[in-house]
């Protein structure tokens, strides 16, 4: 049950995504998308190595591969549209980052 839930959520803020990108420039979206990716990845990361659950620990290594991968696809992709990636997070994942950081216990199950 908790996974179907999972998977209507993702769904959902997929769907939103998608509708808030078409009202996005690209320079917007790339700098969006690559902060979002940042994100996951150094919360994957820290997921990784707080954790003491392998479950955690191996979901927080595959957010980690897979946002690495689509960090380096939308690289690609900006520079064939001559939009530069920025290499920091917008404020907004830079403090939930923190948030996480300041209570590491959060990854602790």
């Amino acid at each position: 049950m908790r996974v179907i839930n999972i998977a209507i959520a993702a769904a959902l803020i997929a769907g939103a995504s998608y509708a808030y990108a078409q009202q996005m420039s690209s320079e917007e979206f790339v700098a969006m998308a690559a902060s979002s990716d940042l994100f996951e990845v150094q919360s994957g990361q820290l997921a990784a190595k707080n954790s003491k659950e392998a479950s955690v620990q191996q979901f927080a290594e595959m957010m980690v591969a897979d946002h690495t991968k689509a960090s380096q696809e939308l690289k690609v992709a900006a520079g064939e549209a001559k939009v530069t990636v920025p290499t920091q997070m917008i404020d907004r994942h830079a403090a939930q980052l923190q948030s996480k950081r300041s209570f590491p216990c959060a990854f602790s199950r």
